[in-house]
């Protein structure tokens, strides 16, 4: 009486592939999630008036950033909204269309974040808007008759800034499991 287990090597490596495989699939859609989650996050914290700064919020890989687009009727929509309600509605109407296109950006860039041999890769949000740094430093002065200010006459919107508070509310939104290999920061 014989009894023999013969083993199929070539088959159990190509299973475990595919399981490997499935499971990088997997981990890359939750690490493209937490990515939107966080980059909504940005969104919602940027002022809006014309809706030309939230516009141009777009995803760079390694730094490359892009460049400033103005919207055509810049000038005829700026200061349109003089309430804060009205600013509100833009933001609301502007916003999930943005989210789209931010979306759009970072599925083009057909990342696999863990690609074999990769060790790290960086990709973000950038704005080029030339009063953004004013924005981001809760330093834009509205121009009368814009209404709900704060005391210094500054946007409601973004009395803080919007990197600083956004990155705050991303680090403390941040599942735990991605803590340990996702690092956000702002700047």
């Amino acid at each position: 009486m014989r009894v023999s287990v013969t083993s199929n090597i070539d088959k159990f490596k190509k299973n475990f592939d595919k399981a490997i495989q499935r499971r990088k699939v997997t981990m890359n859609k939750a690490v493209y999630s937490v990515m939107l989650s966080a980059f909504e996050v940005i969104l919602d914290n940027s002022p809006v008036d014309s809706s030309q700064f939230l516009r141009n919020w777009h995803v760079y890989k390694h730094g490359g950033q892009r460049g400033y687009t103005p919207l055509i009727d810049y000038e005829l929509q700026r200061h349109e909204r003089y309430d804060y309600s009205g600013r509100m509605e833009t933001k609301a109407l502007v916003m999930p269309e943005h989210m789209a296109v931010i979306e759009a950006e970072l599925a083009s860039m057909g990342l696999d974040f863990f690609a074999k041999g990769r060790k790290q890769v960086t990709v973000g949000l950038s704005n080029k808007t030339p009063y953004g740094n004013m924005l981001n430093e809760g330093l834009y002065q509205p121009i009368p008759p814009l209404v709900n200010l704060t005391p210094d006459g500054y946007s409601i919107q973004a009395p803080y800034g919007i990197i600083d508070v956004s990155m705050s509310t991303i680090s403390m939104d941040m599942p735990d499991k991605f803590g340990q290999f996702l690092t956000v920061g702002g700047a």
